[in-house]
């Protein structure tokens, strides 16, 4: 039985990963505003590929790690961004590992739940 959420394979997911790796490395490079990269976060919202969201998750904790000495009210707006992203998905997947859960899903369980309380993400 296949998973609902699945580990990547399809063009549209390679072609996914490559613009979020591409929008991150041209941030970082000071060719992209950042904004623009959280728009595109934005974009894969409805997104059920674990690569592609692997990605996004490594994509903000490297923003994360970058901004860590910005004023809290900065953090608080990049805490609520990551709340907006990640919240969804651990409300649809919840903390509990099934029996019926292949390994993809739990693996994609615990990368959000991982990314949310990396963000602080409260839920």
């Amino acid at each position: 039985m296949m998973s609902k959420f699945h580990s990547g394979g399809s063009d549209f997911s390679r072609h996914s990963i490559g613009l979020v790796q591409d929008a991150i490395v041209l941030s970082e490079a000071g060719y992209l505003n950042t904004s623009t990269v959280f728009s595109l976060f934005k974009q894969f919202s409805n997104e059920r590929e674990f690569l592609v969201w692997s990605e996004i998750a490594d994509a903000f904790r490297r923003i994360l790690d970058t901004w860590w000495e910005q004023p809290e009210d900065v953090l608080d707006a990049l805490r609520s961004f990551a709340s907006s992203l990640f919240a969804p998905l651990v409300k649809k997947l919840g903390f509990e590992h099934q029996e019926s859960d292949d390994s993809t899903k739990r693996r994609f369980r615990t990368m959000v739940i991982a990314a949310s309380a990396a963000a602080e993400v409260p839920e």
